[in-house]
């Protein structure tokens, strides 16, 4: 009897140790590395540190995902948004992709880029940037001084000028968008005096020129969305 029951003791504890790998086994996922970023498919990218990446080239890594971390080895981990459900986690990462999207049409005036749009995806799920945060980091690229330099030259005839650029920053950064700083230049009363003069010394008839089909061409050149 004795020896029975230690049979069964020794077979339930080596089915116990045959378990525990499984219960603890994460996923195996596979992500690519490209120069010093880990990119990850649906679950998210993350920069590693390193010192000899320039010339790398893009190759296959192995990971692991076990429950909401990412582990690389020889690379770091990150976390990800998840709560458990890749549906959930799948809407909510399509939604900020579109609020950036917006974001670059409020601040440029054009669409994003699919690598722009995986780059602040990265910033705001894994670095925890906010969406303010990403918008004033925008207003704050020389791509936004020259597509307000355009804007300028379109309907002043001129460069802008610090205080000027400023200005717009300061106000795209807190909520205006490219369309109205086009609306606010191009019926500026600047803008009207360069038609008058237009007017008064080349003979230019003023009644010719439309604003409204000016904004429309400065948008058509920044957005390409024509119409």
């Amino acid at each position: 009897m004795k020896l029975f029951l230690l049979s069964m003791a020794t077979i339930f504890s080596a089915s116990l140790i045959g378990l525990t790998p499984v219960l603890a086994q994460s996923q195996r996922i596979t992500c690519i590395r490209d120069r010093n970023i880990i990119d990850c498919s649906e679950y998210g990218s993350f920069k590693y540190s390193s010192k000899n990446y320039k010339n790398r080239k893009p190759i296959r890594i192995n990971c692991s995902r076990d429950r909401d971390v990412i582990t690389c080895p020889n690379y770091g981990n990150f976390r990800y948004s998840s709560n458990n459900n890749n549906g959930d986690w799948s809407n909510n990462n399509a939604n900020i992709q579109t609020e950036i999207n917006n974001l670059y049409i409020q601040v440029l005036g054009r669409n994003a880029t699919t690598n722009e749009l995986r780059r602040y995806n990265q910033a705001i799920n894994n670095q925890g940037w906010s969406l303010a945060q990403a918008r004033r980091n925008l207003a704050n690229t020389q791509e936004f001084n020259q597509a307000i330099n355009n804007i300028y030259r379109e309907f002043l005839g001129r460069n802008a000028d610090n205080n000027g650029l400023q200005s717009y920053r300061n106000a795209v950064i807190n909520g205006r968008t490219f369309e109205d700083i086009i609306n606010e230049i191009a019926n500026s009363p600047e803008a009207r005096n360069r038609d008058n003069n237009y007017d008064n010394n080349d003979n230019y008839n003023q009644s010719d020129y439309n604003f409204e089909d000016g904004i429309r061409n400065m948008l058509c050149q920044s957005t390409g969305l024509c119409f």
